[in-house]
C-alpha cells in the first residue's frame, strides 16, 4: 500500500531530492515519448490520461508546480512520485480509448530520476489520502486552505 506525505512534511523532513532542472524535458527519448503520450489522445494505451492543453510551456509548468508544491507518494516498490491537486481541470482520462473521467490533479513520476521524470493528469480525490506524519489531507486542496472543515 502506498505511503503519502503532505507537501509541508516533504519539505520539512527533506523526503525528496528534486532533479537539478525540472524544465529539461529532453534528457531522454523516454521523456519525449511520455510527453507525446500525455498530450495527444491516441487510443493506443489501455489506460491513459491526456492534458487539456498540450503546449510545451503548460507541460513544463505542471512539472515545475508539482515539483515545488506537490505532496509525496511512495509506492510499494519504493518509487517516489509527487502529486498535486490543481483545483481545476487538468486533463481527461481514457480507458481502452473511451473517455472515463476528468482530471484535476497532476502526478510527477520518478521525481528523483532526471532521465525518467514526467507528468500526467490524474483523477485522484484530494480527501482520499492522509499524510503519514501529520495526518493532513494529501494532496493539499488549495480551495480549503485555512478552513476548519
Amino acid at each position: 500500500m502506498p505511503t503519502y506525505y503532505c507537501y509541508k512534511c516533504v519539505r520539512k523532513y527533506g523526503l525528496v531530492s528534486p532533479v537539478d532542472d525540472p524544465t529539461d524535458l529532453t534528457s531522454s527519448q523516454y521523456q519525449l515519448d511520455k510527453f507525446i503520450k500525455h498530450t495527444v489522445p491516441t487510443g493506443v494505451y489501455t489506460t491513459n490520461s491526456v492534458f487539456l492543453d498540450s503546449s510545451w510551456s503548460t507541460y513544463q509548468g505542471y512539472i515545475v508546480t508539482t515539483a515545488s508544491s506537490g505532496s509525496l507518494e511512495i509506492d510499494d516498490k519504493g518509487r517516489k512520485n509527487l502529486i498535486y491537486f490543481a483545483g481545476s481541470e487538468t486533463g481527461l482520462r481514457y480507458d481502452n480509448g473511451v473517455f472515463t473521467a476528468t482530471c484535476s490533479g497532476v502526478v510527477l513520476v520518478c521525481s528523483e530520476d532526471t532521465g525518467r521524470f514526467h507528468v500526467f493528469p490524474s483523477d485522484f480525490q484530494p480527501e482520499s489520502r492522509k499524510c503519514a506524519i501529520c495526518g493532513e489531507a494529501v494532496p493539499f486542496d488549495p480551495r480549503r486552505a485555512g478552513s476548519s472543515s
